[in-house]
């Protein structure tokens, strides 16, 4: 779940708590005493944080030397923002309360567990983590349509959120072809907003891991910003005499890493977006992220 436990934090707190207190005692008891003795804490005194951040990174450099290449994927997606808003979030709305199954299978992603041994809507043998964002059932490839849709409306409400004259339109035609982009904004008058389409993306990780012979320390992010360039390299271009505001794609995994590119044009829109509404937004499109693998889990 990526948090220290106490039998390894309640030392830390001491050492650091003993070492705060001399540092701090020290210079009182030499000005009495009239010592000059010099002593090591005087120089150097680590924080709880800091010594706490150390047993961290040498858990977690233990950890992904026992994972196999999927697994160190998935760990990574889990050091997302998105991926780990759920836990951070109190169930002020309905929208953001979670179900027993969509809980479970939270956690359950969350400590890298498979779940069930067989898939019940393809009933092929789970062996990976994530089979779920692989999944070739026809509920599964419904689901993930649903998914798309959801994440595209939820980005236009945030766009909508803005006014200024903006307007919001989605799954525009590309003036010239028969192709559609997810969302356009046009007809803002707000500096720094300028037209655009937007290709909403999510994509599995697994499928990057299979394929990286090439590479035996595979890496999320450098995977989505590669999907990132095929999105702009098989963006629909519309022909002469015809415009199309220029195309970005926001290129998600199934579990909520960005790309990096991505990450920036979301965060480009939040200066312009209420801060309670971009960050409402944001949570309800984690949970929509999480309740779609929720839907298609099945618990062991």
């Amino acid at each position: 779940m990526g948090i220290l436990s106490h039998a390894l934090c309640a030392q830390a707190a001491f050492e650091a708590s003993e070492s705060a207190a001399t540092k701090s005692l020290l210079p009182i008891w030499a000005s009495s005493t009239g010592t000059t003795t010099s002593h090591p804490t005087q120089t150097a005194t680590l924080n709880q944080a800091e010594r706490c951040t150390s047993i961290y990174k040498q858990l977690s450099d233990a950890l992904l030397v026992s994972l196999d290449p999927v697994q160190r994927l998935l760990l990574e997606e889990n050091m997302s923002p998105f991926s780990r808003r759920w836990l951070n979030t109190l169930p002020s709305s309905p929208a953001l309360h979670l179900s027993d199954q969509e809980f479970a299978t939270g956690v359950h992603l969350r400590t890298l567990c498979p779940g069930a041994l067989w898939c019940r809507h393809c009933g092929v043998e789970i062996t990976t983590v994530n089979h779920i964002d692989t999944c070739m059932s026809s509920t599964a490839v419904s689901d993930r349509t649903t998914r798309h849709n959801t994440i595209r409306d939820l980005l236009a409400r945030a766009f909508r959120s803005v006014g200024h004259g903006i307007e919001v339109t989605t799954e525009p035609n590309v003036p010239g072809t028969s192709r559609r982009n997810d969302i356009r904004v046009t007809n803002g008058d707000i500096a720094g907003i300028a037209p655009a389409d937007f290709e909403i993306k999510v994509h599995a990780l697994t499928t990057h891991a299979n394929l990286a012979s090439y590479n035996p320390d595979p890496s999320a992010t450098a995977f989505l910003t590669k999907c990132e360039e095929s999105a702009r390299a098989n963006r629909p271009i519309p022909p002469s005499g015809h415009y199309s505001p220029p195309m970005s794609p926001i290129v998600f995994s199934a579990g909520g890493l960005l790309a990096p590119a991505s990450r920036n044009a979301i965060l480009a829109w939040r200066r312009h977006i209420k801060a309670s509404t971009f960050q409402f937004i944001m949570r309800l499109i984690a949970f929509s992220l999480l309740r779609s693998r929720a839907r298609l889990f099945t618990l062991g």
